[in-house]
């Protein structure tokens, strides 16, 4: 639509939405990026995230619409805002899980960003819920209990197949049949 009316998609997307902007981001750019959003505006560049390990990483659809603007509003609803100090955190996990050597790295790294996040928003993380049993590791995508999760599965996907399914779980994907 911003392309169309020749404007700024940032201004566009700000001027409807309450959204971080980050989905824009994605639209507009070729493949991955690091994004934030600071005083100053929108700032993103692209990654380079391709490693070793890609086959043992999932993408699992919840089964749920998650709605975006609901989350923003309880987000932005909670009583305390989030430390300095948790940004900085988050961002060096950004930092370590783009530059991972191992899965057992990335594994643990994207244990310690849920953990993060679980903390600041005060609710319980997938691994404590839904994935309680998963010899993996897992990571809300989106909104909080989104539509996606990231986890990590290192048996057969015959065996996740049949994992996903006792827990009424049906669409998934693997990063090197989805990621660009």
């Amino acid at each position: 639509m911003a392309a169309w009316a020749e404007i700024d998609p940032f201004a566009l997307h700000f001027s409807v939405s309450k959204g971080s902007g980050y989905d824009i981001a994605c639209a507009i750019s070729p493949g991955p990026v690091v994004y934030s959003l600071s005083a100053q505006g929108p700032e993103y560049s692209p990654v380079v995230f391709a490693p070793s390990f890609a086959n043992t990483i999932f993408f699992v659809y919840q089964g749920k619409k998650q709605d975006s603007a609901e989350g923003i509003r309880q987000y932005r609803n909670q009583s305390r805002g989030v430390a300095a100090d948790d940004v900085a955190h988050g961002t060096r996990l950004t930092e370590k899980m783009l530059n991972t050597a191992s899965l057992q790295e990335f594994e643990q790294v994207i244990t310690e960003h849920e953990a993060l996040i679980s903390n600041i928003l005060g609710m319980p993380t997938l691994k404590e819920t839904l994935f309680h049993d998963l010899p993996g590791a897992v990571k809300s995508l989106g909104a909080w209990g989104g539509d996606f999760c990231m986890l990590t599965w290192q048996a057969d996907q015959a065996s996740l197949e049949t994992y996903l399914k006792s827990k009424g779980l049906q669409t998934w994907f693997n990063f090197n049949d989805i990621v660009l």
